[in-house]
């Protein structure tokens, strides 16, 4: 065999069972960086679907593209922090028969990056975050303080209430749903650490009570939209003010409003449609939590909800007297500009699904 030829095959080979591994180490640097940083941050970008939108100038983009770059550009101005990055995207194999391990985990030390691996995460019999999870507890320390603040954040489409199958595009029988996400998300609170400073989701229609119901154990603050959120994501600008904030529960829920506002100052220039974005204080949803629940539940028992509309505003739909739904709340609103509901000046925070007559 020709020499050159036979160097390219052997090339072309070790290529290919390299790609066999399910996880490639990319970038690994040692920093020098102290160990025991402030606060941890860890992203989960789902790209394992349709993302692409257009601007208001008809410029295509890909959503989880453009969230990365939010992340990214976060993680290298948090000096003081941890910050991990998750991007899962579709598979993807060479010529049908060998996996690539398209999907990445960077890992960011005192704003600098100091781990970067790409793997694949195609066991279809794994839970839906398992081999970032994996990838997580390999290289994440303990924290020095279980004080230090821990912000998880989300950014993909709707999560769906009740078990649903098509949510990934790669593993269309995999069920999805606000309870296998709140398993799943659990297994990346650091040792010693039993809840989430901050859980932000950067989704669809996901401020609902079920979802509130599930994250409380494992949550002291979220940040949602309890209706449409345009694929261009929450502004997660305000992250940085993580650096001169004290390890404190109301510091992270300055935080959460920050990021909120922010998103809601954006978005109502950008869109036409309705925007609302909520920060739900999770400890000071109690009794009006699970009542709220409850006649969700009834709501849905009653009626034959329509699952796939948008959500409208629980209080319009339950029409519940007495009960305290705005407390822990702080709902940032804009209605429509067209519509049936454009005259509709105030929003509860929370979502909930239409009936099928509407």
């Amino acid at each position: 065999m020709n020499p050159l030829l036979n160097k390219a095959f052997f090339c072309a080979v070790v290529l290919l069972l390299g790609g066999c591994s399910s996880r490639s180490l990319l970038h690994h640097s040692a920093t020098g960086q102290q160990s025991g940083t402030d606060y941890r941050m860890i992203f989960y970008i789902h790209g394992d679907g349709d993302y692409l939108y257009h601007t208001s100038e008809g410029t295509p983009i890909q959503a989880d593209n453009h969230a990365m770059d939010k992340a990214l550009n976060v993680a290298r101005d948090a000096v003081s922090g941890d910050v991990y990055i998750f991007h899962r995207r579709e598979k993807r194999s060479f010529l049908g028969l060998f996996p690539r391990n398209k999907s990445r985990m960077y890992q960011f030390t005192g704003g600098e990056k100091v781990r970067e691996i790409s793997y694949r995460g195609d066991n279809d019999a794994s839970g839906f975050m398992e081999e970032e999870s994996e990838l997580f507890s390999d290289y994440s320390e303990n924290l020095q303080d279980e004080q230090s603040p821990v912000i998880f954040l989300y950014f993909g489409h709707e999560i769906p209430q009740q078990p649903e199958k098509g949510y990934h595009l790669s593993y269309n029988n995999r069920e999805f749903s606000t309870e296998i996400f709140t398993e799943e998300i659990r297994t990346f609170l650091p040792a010693g650490k039993k809840r989430f400073n901050l859980v932000a989701l950067s989704t669809c229609s996901n401020g609902t009570p079920e979802m509130a119901s599930q994250l409380k154990p494992i949550a002291r603050t979220l940040i949602a939209s309890p209706q449409n959120l345009h694929l261009s994501h929450l502004d997660v600008r305000a992250l940085g003010l993580l650096e001169d904030s004290p390890r404190s529960d109301s510091a992270s829920v300055s935080i959460a409003d920050s990021i909120a506002k922010d998103s809601f100052n954006r978005l109502s220039e950008e869109v036409r449609t309705a925007v609302t974005i909520s920060v739900y204080q999770l400890d000071e949803l109690t009794t009006d939590l699970e009542i709220l629940l409850d006649s969700t539940e009834i709501y849905g028992r009653k009626n034959r909800l329509n699952h796939g509309r948008d959500n409208i505003d629980c209080a319009d739909e339950l029409k519940l007297s007495g009960l305290a739904i705005h407390r822990g709340v702080n709902s940032f609103y804009q209605p429509a500009q067209f519509g049936s509901h454009q005259s509709k000046n105030t929003h509860s925070g929370w979502g909930c699904k239409p009936t099928l007559s509407e």
